[in-house]
């Protein structure tokens, strides 16, 4: 083969793999890219509804301590009027499901 034919056709064969090997770093660096910034927003809609769930858990723990205080109160108030409750006839708390 001609030496100047080889030198064009490697020449050709470098550059042609050469652009192919930089399109193929684009779309890679644009996936990470895009990957990246999808992640970064489902952790912060996670840590948001994190934030949703513990407010309204630290609701409803304020709201049964209230409860409980109030129910402590009714229990006072019917002692002090001579009825003896039945605490067999109340209805029961559900259980949790590690018990």
């Amino acid at each position: 083969m001609d030496p100047t034919l080889i030198t064009a056709a490697s020449t050709f064969i470098v550059g042609v793999g050469g652009a192919i090997g930089a399109v193929v770093a684009f779309f890679i660096r644009r996936s990470d890219t895009r990957r990246k910034e999808n992640r970064d927003q489902l952790i912060a809609h996670l840590q948001a509804e994190l934030a949703a769930e513990r407010r309204k858990n630290a609701r409803l723990e304020a709201a049964l301590e209230y409860r409980e205080a109030d129910g402590m109160k009714w229990w006072g108030q019917i002692k002090a009027l001579g009825v003896e409750p039945v605490p067999e006839n109340w209805t029961p708390l559900p259980k949790d499901k590690d018990d």
